[in-house]
């Protein structure tokens, strides 16, 4: 943080860097044991409002897919363990489509992908929830308990495979 409170006012007021900077803070509220962020976008298929706290609850842990259409590792990350995973029903899915320039890229890319569970649709980079999860990179993951407490997170299952 230093070097870019020290940085020339051209870096430090180019949005992208903001952006970065501000996930950078947010990460460190976001790991186990702190309690998730509400989320709210809309349901990818059906454009009705929806909120990350309408999943949290019951008696299963709520895995949080952040992802986009576009992204190959997220959807290598969807094929090669979150439908198996769904298909288990260990936990329940829901994913946020993050990034994105319009809903049509993701309906589409849940069809293609075979993607069953609910997706939030919260658009593109500006306001993008990613930012208060600290998300730099996608996929990224998040394992959330019945009670709202963030269990684990990474960006593939395989880092805490253990713990689902």
């Amino acid at each position: 943080m230093a070097l870019y409170e020290e940085s020339s006012e051209l870096i430090r007021e180019d949005s992208k860097v903001k952006i970065r900077i501000e996930c950078v803070k947010y990460a460190a509220t976001v790991t186990p044991g702190n309690p998730y962020k509400e989320i709210n976008g809309t349901d990818a298929l059906t454009g009705e409002a929806l909120k990350l706290s309408s999943f949290i609850g019951g008696d299963k842990a709520l895995l949080v897919d952040f992802w986009a259409s576009w992204c190959g590792p997220c959807r290598r990350e969807i094929k090669d363990h979150l439908l198996e995973l769904a298909s288990q029903g260990r936990v329940n899915i829901v994913g946020v489509a993050v990034w994105e320039d319009s809903v049509e890229d993701t309906r589409k890319a849940m069809s293609e992908l075979g993607i069953s569970w609910p997706v939030i649709f919260t658009g593109g980079r500006e306001n993008s929830p990613s930012i208060e999860y600290g998300v730099l990179g996608i996929p990224t993951l998040f394992l959330i308990s019945p009670e709202g407490t963030i269990i684990a997170s990474g960006h593939s299952i395989e880092e805490f495979a253990d713990k689902l």
